[in-house]
């Protein structure tokens, strides 16, 4: 439950980084790849809003899962859960791939995304409903 809630937070604490991107705070280098370093361009920002609500979501199936909403998991959590694994997956898989290019190291630097893929593998294959 504790790893579940931990999980949670990350995903919120990326939701509102996203946020901040939306409304122009200058930290374009540590998301896409450095590509934008500073304010990302006004097209590019409103991307950000497809990412908070696919997090949503990715939040909306983990508490579903583990039991956070009070309410017994139904099929879409069951196989929700293994998109939201696989997506992390596949994107750490982009992260390394990334970042053999020459651009300054994200937040999901290469070896972070190691660590994840392997926390990938661990956790989200475990989360359970806790009753």
């Amino acid at each position: 439950m504790y790893l579940a809630l931990i999980i949670l937070l990350l995903i919120f604490a990326v939701i509102i980084f996203q946020a901040f991107i939306l409304f122009g705070a200058p930290w374009g280098e540590y998301t896409m790849g450095g590509k934008y370093p500073g304010v990302i361009p006004q097209k590019l920002r409103y991307l950000t809003i497809i990412q908070i609500l696919v997090l949503f979501g990715f939040a909306y199936i983990i508490a579903e899962k583990t039991g956070f909403l009070g309410i017994k998991t139904n099929i879409f959590g069951e196989i929700g859960i293994w998109f939201v694994f696989a997506f992390f997956c596949f994107r750490n898989y982009f992260e390394l791939d990334n970042s053999k290019q020459k651009r300054t190291p994200s937040l999901g630097s290469s070896q972070h995304s190691n660590s994840c893929f392997v926390d990938n593998l661990v956790v989200f294959p475990n989360l359970k409903i806790e009753k």
